[in-house]
């Protein structure tokens, strides 16, 4: 036992000269414990991970413990397609082009990770950018209607928005209320959706951003 518990990725001390008891295994329930709970923060402690982190890991406090992280969450009262899709978004394993250029090391200035839908040098195609601002008439139609749909279902949303700028802040108050969770992950699908049928702008080079220009 001694040596499965130093095998574990968080090891776990087990004094072999301290006799067997019911206290000594207490101590060992609880470090076993605390050894998971170790691993679990840790392997979402990498950069790319920053995004599920800020949503499901630092609103359960300084020090979670097993049973929080692992607490049933609002993600699972929804479908498997909508649950995905926000998965996806909170892992950046989204098909915005922040995702895919900051994962490529390439050297390609985030300025040039300008947006497929709009194609304005102005606009880099983050998250923030493709849900909740780019001037694409399809965006903004999917956009108008989701949202249009999630005030019918919680009108009071009508005073929360302005006040949220940020996406994830956001995305933390929609995780609150299930319904607008799910109307919100359609739309985020859709957007998914939307980055298939439309290839994304692989800028090299300044002669390549010349031939974008603002829009008026």
């Amino acid at each position: 036992m001694k040596l499965a518990f130093n095998a574990l990725p968080v090891p776990v001390h087990m004094d072999i000269n301290i006799p067997p008891s019911t206290h000594l295994a207490a101590h060992l329930q609880n470090a076993l414990r605390e050894s998971l709970t170790q691993y679990v923060l840790q392997g979402v402690a990498v950069p790319r991970l920053q995004l599920y982190r800020t949503i499901l890991v630092t609103p359960l406090g300084v020090a979670p413990s097993l049973a929080k992280l692992f607490a049933s969450h609002v993600f699972l009262t929804l479908a498997k397609l909508q649950r995905k899709c926000l998965t996806r978004l909170l892992v950046c394993e989204h098909p915005f082009a922040a995702h895919r250029r900051r994962f490529l090391h390439d050297g390609t200035p985030p300025d040039w990770w300008i947006c497929r839908f709009c194609r304005d040098v102005r606009c880099v195609e983050d998250e923030g950018h493709v849900l909740f601002e780019c001037v694409n008439d399809g965006l903004i139609k999917a956009r108008t209607r989701a949202f249009r749909d999630m005030l019918t279902i919680h009108p009071p949303l009508e005073y929360v928005l302005p006040k949220r700028t940020d996406v994830w802040d956001l995305v933390r108050f929609f995780a609150r209320h299930p319904p607008l969770l799910a109307r919100f992950a359609d739309f985020v699908h859709t957007t998914f959706k939307m980055c298939d049928e439309v290839p994304m702008i692989i800028i090299t080079s300044q002669n390549d951003l010349a031939e974008l220009s603002p829009r008026p």
